[in-house]
């Protein structure tokens, strides 16, 4: 069996349920232009979970992740077309939404900004004096039997400058969607859930950040009052499932209700899902694609990720 090198960061059902006539309409705001496109060449990054160690690949996680979209597709199946689900079916559909919010490039780029943030702290905290380290290169070269290029004022002069920057692999960041997703599901599947459904004259759009959570109204003062997350009270987790669908989290519970939205709303919800894209917005047609990129521009050039340092 040949290794499945394209891999979809949004799988290729997903967005199939946006699509009109087989294609999408594609914002790309890191080149500024639309473009049509397939659900098969759309979300691709090559062997992006594939986790890589000793010169070779282990594909585990991209079959898991096959295995957890087929048992999510039938559900999101029958909500599109208005249907009850059983509970059961709503923990695999909210597995499959934990998933979709931290196998995404977005995910990858928040772990990888705060891991090496935090790690650059300790080596700025390792290296905090030359007599500090010092003794770390001495430990060091003893442990490992060689010599350090380096002396331990060098080390110190240049992590005190703080003028470097600490890379992270990616098999962290696939290591840290393995262990919160199942958490996340498990959340997910205790809120109620109110799936939104458009008028046939309207559709929704979804991103490569397809998963977002809204601003609750402030609880707090000081400099942690905009801090929220999936267990803040009066936060929702909002969705699109597909251009005539929209799943909307809200506090603790365990109903999922069908309700009818109105144009503004469909338009409040597109206005919300663009303004949280990392580059690419997706649509089913061009005209509603051009209403939302200038939301969409600016999510790219403002935002910096899921976490925010400083």
């Amino acid at each position: 069996m040949g290794q499945p090198k394209r891999q979809h960061f949004l799988p290729q059902f997903y967005l199939e349920n946006f699509c009109r006539e087989g294609v999408l309409w594609i914002r790309d705001c890191d080149r500024k232009e639309q473009r049509k496109q397939t659900p098969k060449n759309t979300a691709v990054i090559g062997y992006y979970y594939s986790i890589e160690g000793d010169g070779q690949r282990d594909h585990a996680v991209e079959t898991m992740l096959s295995q957890v979209e087929g048992h999510a597709k039938p559900v999101i199946e029958a909500l599109i077309q208005g249907q009850a689900i059983t509970q059961a079916q709503k923990q695999d559909l909210a597995l499959f939404l934990a998933l979709l919010w931290d196998r995404v490039p977005d995910f990858q780029r928040s772990i990888e900004k705060i891991e090496g943030f935090l790690i650059k702290l300790q080596m700025m905290n390792m290296f905090r004096s030359a007599a500090h380290a010092e003794n770390v290169l001495k430990r060091y070269e003893k442990e490992k039997g060689c010599a350090l290029p380096s002396s331990g004022k060098e080390v110190f002069e240049f992590a005190s400058k703080g003028e470097f920057d600490v890379k992270v692999h990616r098999n962290e960041s696939i290591r840290m969607m393995l262990e919160l997703s199942p958490e996340f599901g498990i959340i997910f599947s205790r809120l109620d859930w109110v799936v939104a459904h458009c008028p046939d004259t309207d559709s929704f759009v979804t991103s490569d950040n397809p998963l977002i959570l809204t601003q609750p109204p402030s609880r707090w003062t000081g400099p942690f009052q905009s801090v929220h997350g999936i267990l803040t009270p009066g936060c929702d987790e909002i969705v699109p499932l597909g251009r005539s669908c929209c799943l909307i989290m809200q506090d603790s519970g365990e109903e999922t209700l069908h309700v009818e939205t109105d144009s503004e709303m469909t338009k409040a919800l597109n206005r919300l899902i663009a303004s949280y894209v990392q580059r690419y917005l997706i649509a089913p047609d061009e005209d509603l694609l051009s209403d939302l990129s200038a939301i969409a521009d600016a999510s790219y050039r403002t935002r910096d990720g899921r976490f925010q340092i400083g």
